[in-house]
């Protein structure tokens, strides 16, 4: 497997165990404003229900957010790109998802998704004052 292929295979398989490490955490609502905060910049309403953030539902937050990303791979694709943008998606970490399988394709970018904001979460944390988001 190509190293570009590597990073998409660990996005599938983090994208549950991101929301379980931010909820063991008490961080998940952290993460759900980030979330929020990069769909808002790309112009994009968020895709998960309240109902579920509440409960701290882990199975059906990522189901909500890899549904919304396999309707804009299927429909709204310059929005799409307009997420990876907001979230700031290395390009080479999603450059090896085969755009044949829409739906393991929205399963992998997902858990690169949740994997880049869990990131963001951690570098405040670890560095205060700072902000992944500013360029």
């Amino acid at each position: 497997m190509s190293n570009t292929g590597d990073h998409a295979a660990e996005g599938s398989a983090e994208g549950l165990q991101v929301l379980q490490q931010a909820r063991n955490s008490r961080l998940l609502g952290s993460l759900m404003l980030q979330l929020q905060k990069d769909y808002g910049r790309a112009g994009l309403d968020f895709p998960i229900l309240e109902k579920y953030l509440l409960a701290e539902d882990v199975p059906e937050i990522f189901a909500s957010l890899k549904e919304g990303v396999y309707r804009l791979l299927m429909e709204h694709f310059d929005q799409y790109l307009n997420l990876m943008y907001a979230v700031d998606l290395p390009e080479r970490d999603f450059q090896g998802i085969d755009p044949g399988d829409a739906v393991e394709a929205a399963h992998q970018l997902t858990g690169l998704i949740l994997k880049r904001e869990w990131q963001k979460i951690q570098w405040r944390r670890n560095y205060p004052g700072s902000d992944p988001d500013q360029k």
